[in-house]
């Protein structure tokens, strides 16, 4: 189908991130049942990875912006560094690298980097709100009291070889404090679900639970590579590739803000586990029978409790502005409800005035055309009286009383049209029926219409597969073949051709009338049986008609109980069908032609 088939393009880029993982997954647990010797491959493989998949991905998917994906590679870069001097160490000389090192000079340059990247990240989101500031401070504060009594306070306190590596130890564990203070901003900014961003986030994490006890380790001397510590920066490189790879990344500078509620169940917890942090770590501290750090903790809840309050200070503020919002829209509702009270009375009574006009514009029409037809046929009457004395009359005056008839009969015909319409508007249409034969009707309709088709050189070709019965009025029915007639033959070009078929179904009789004329457009069709209405072909090619004839029409077969209906193309001709009910029909006559 269609509609499930996947572009190469995609399936491409599907086929890389995912093997991506497959092969990380795959290595990372290999990684703790291999020598030492291998897990310092591995390790290297997975640190290169993450700075090579960054290369590739801003080079596959070209983001833009590609800024934080920059700064980025730079800070994956450095950290490879890092790690390839310190497994140099195990390669050559065989041995464990000093601490610190140049490896925790690169590993600790790396943060700058990384921490720029979320900020020109976050920059391309927009300003901050302030209670999103609030809320990621509320969290670092309590990460950060964690971090000085259960990470730094250690490594002060422990013995170390020198000054260095102390300040070493405790660089690293700090900078984790910032880059989880601009994470905060980034999961509490509510912009929509994005897979790369998820990846970059959870690899954040993973590297903010292994630093503290690597530093710790380190410290102490006692860190070798393959313990678990290790997983947590296995993760970091293998996810934050998986993020790097997937098409995801492109969008991550330009993701929507999502509609929801400022506090989310997710904001809430986090903001109830910063508040516990405090109290929590006094308990525990008590329980066990440690020294407590009451000042600390004394000092972080006071701090916390102020947060707080400005935070609900702040949502006051917002829920005041929400009401003020919502009290302007409803009085702003209530001012557009009147004025459209006041324009629907107001439309009311124009649309009455309108009625009333229409009215009596009908009213006019069928007076009018009462008053002219008496006048008409009188005249008619005694053309054809003085007509029969041709003996006397001269060739010239013989020519001018046909022209006079001729123009008589037209004049008639026209306001019998604007009589009939103005009934139709009125309501007031009767309709003499009778049992009619159509093959009858469409026999006398062509006949009629031959010597106007020879005139114009058009081919006029007739299809009666069925003789065919219905109840109505003969003369209207013949009204309706002449219109429809007689309108194909003015809308078509000499050397033209209009072919007319009737067909006998179950319980209906098909009636079509099709021409190679000038076509109808979409827009006109949807006007064309409307009173008075005119094509614009019709009026650029100055064809002579008042715009009477299909609405008559119309009017004329829906009495009977049918429809009709047209399709057309400009410049491709027109087809109209009539439906009617049937009345009886006969065995079918063979196929009859005229020309």
């Amino acid at each position: 189908m269609e509609g499930s088939t996947v572009r190469p393009g995609r399936r491409r880029d599907a086929i890389i991130w995912r093997a991506f993982a497959a092969v990380a997954l795959a290595l990372g647990i290999l990684y703790f049942f291999v020598s030492p010797s291998a897990e310092t491959i591995i390790y290297q493989a997975f640190s290169a990875s993450a700075f090579v998949a960054t290369l590739v991905g801003i080079r596959l998917y070209r983001p833009a912006p590609a800024h934080h994906w920059w700064l980025f590679a730079t800070g994956l870069g450095l950290w490879c560094l890092g790690d390839a001097y310190f497994d140099c160490y195990r390669w050559i000389l065989k041995t464990e690298a000093p601490y610190p090192s140049p490896a925790d000079v690169a590993f600790v340059l790396a943060y700058p980097f990384l921490i720029a990247g979320l900020l020109t990240l976050a920059r391309g989101w927009g300003r901050p709100r302030l209670g999103d500031i609030l809320d990621g401070l509320i969290v670092v504060v309590a990460s950060a009291i964690l971090t000085g009594l259960f990470v730094l306070a250690p490594i002060v306190t422990a013995e170390s070889s020198s000054t260095l590596a102390t300040l070493a130890a405790i660089a690293i564990p700090t900078a984790d404090v910032v880059l989880l203070a601009v994470l905060t901003q980034l999961v509490f900014r509510g912009r929509m679900p994005n897979f790369a961003l998820t990846c970059i986030s959870v690899a954040i994490v993973s590297t903010l639970l292994a630093d503290p006890i690597y530093s710790y380790l380190s410290l102490k001397g006692t860190y070798d590579i393959g313990m678990p510590v290790d997983a947590g920066w296995l993760v970091l490189y293998s996810v934050w590739g998986i993020a790097a790879l997937h098409p995801s990344m492109t969008r991550m500078a330009s993701l929507p803000e999502r509609k929801s509620e400022t506090l989310s169940l997710f904001r809430v917890a986090a903001l109830l586990a910063a508040l516990l942090v405090a109290p929590v770590v006094l308990i525990v501290q008590t329980a066990l029978g440690r020294s407590t750090n009451a000042y600390e903790l004394g000092g972080v809840a006071i701090l916390t409790t102020f947060l707080v309050g400005m935070r609900v200070v702040l949502l006051q503020r917002e829920r005041r502005a929400v009401q003020a919002a919502l009290a302007e829209s409803e009085r702003r509702y209530r001012e557009l409800f009147q004025e459209a009270e006041g324009a629907r009375d107001a439309l009311h009574t124009q649309n009455e005035r309108l009625r009333e006009v229409d009215g009596l514009k009908d009213d006019l029409i069928a007076l009018v055309s009462h008053e002219l037809r008496t006048p008409l046929t009188s005249i008619v009457g005694y053309l054809e009286l003085v007509q029969e004395d041709k003996d006397e009359l001269k060739e010239e005056h013989r020519s001018h009383l046909e022209v006079v008839q001729r123009n008589a009969h037209r004049l008639l015909g026209l306001v019998s049209d604007l009589l009939f319409a103005a009934q139709v508007q009125a309501g007031r249409v009767t309709l003499d029926k009778d049992l009619v034969s159509v093959s009858e009707l469409l026999d006398e309709a062509v006949a009629a219409a031959l010597p106007t088709a020879a005139d114009r050189q058009i081919y006029m070709t007739v299809h009666a597969s069925n003789v065919a019965q219905v109840i109505g009025d003969k003369q209207r029915l013949a009204q309706v073949l002449d219109n429809l007639l007689s309108n194909a033959l003015k809308f078509t070009p000499p050397n033209g051709s209009v072919v007319v078929s009737m067909f006998a179904r179950d319980t209906t009789v098909l009636i079509e009338v099709s021409d190679t004329g000038l076509g109808i457009s979409p827009a006109d069709q949807k006007k064309l049986f409307t009173r008075f209405f005119r094509t614009e072909a019709a009026m650029r090619k100055a064809i002579k008609g008042t715009g009477l004839g299909l609405s008559i029409v119309k009017a004329i077969v829906e009495g009977h109980g049918g429809e009709i209906t047209v399709e057309s193309a400009e410049g491709k001709g027109a087809t109209f069908r009539i439906v009617l009910p049937l009345a009886a029909a006969v065995a079918p006559q063979p196929v009859k032609e005229a020309v």
